[in-house]
């Protein structure tokens, strides 16, 4: 499968803003959150990854993280935290009950894919922190560009790519 290059912004300083594996290659913090609206190519920046470096990354859905043994690669890269929320009673436990288990865990890097609107803010970061004992970064994933736009119907075979 093909992929375009996303553009992420940083919430905590929006001038910041870069492709995903510049991001995790420069960024310090061990935990990396990636926001992004429903199809906005979340999980597409995360299997792009993982397709180009299979030997450092393990691309895993946080419901089976959460339940399954796996394997310790150098970056996980766990998609779907919001698809696994909607399925608990106690949504603000779920971020909590995440990083114990990273906790447990020797990655270098993580990287969680989320909706916008299913990420709680502070209270998230601040739980997830608590947990892991390290800093995270939120990003957002950025709309198309028009070059992007272009990329894309290129890709999908979309020949008017002006309507």
């Amino acid at each position: 499968m093909n992929y375009i290059d996303l553009t992420l912004q940083n919430l905590e300083d929006e001038k910041i803003k870069d492709s995903f594996e510049n991001i995790l290659k420069h960024n310090k913090n061990d935990v990396i959150v990636i926001l992004g609206s429903p199809g906005s190519g979340k999980t597409s920046i995360l299997k792009k990854f993982n397709n180009k470096n299979k030997e450092l990354s393990s691309f895993i859905k946080v419901k089976d993280f959460l339940k399954f043994d796996i394997p310790n690669n150098e970056i996980l890269l766990l998609d779907g935290l919001d698809e696994y929320r909607s399925l608990e009673n106690d949504k603000v436990f779920v971020v909590t009950e995440l990083g114990n288990r990273l906790s447990k865990l020797k990655y270098k890097k993580v990287v969680i894919s989320c909706r916008e609107l299913d990420w709680y803010g502070d209270t998230d970061k601040n739980s997830l922190m608590a947990q892991i004992q390290s800093n995270v970064s939120i990003y957002k994933v950025c709309p198309l560009s028009y070059k992007e736009q272009i990329e894309l119907s290129s890709l999908l075979d979309i020949s008017n790519h002006k309507s």
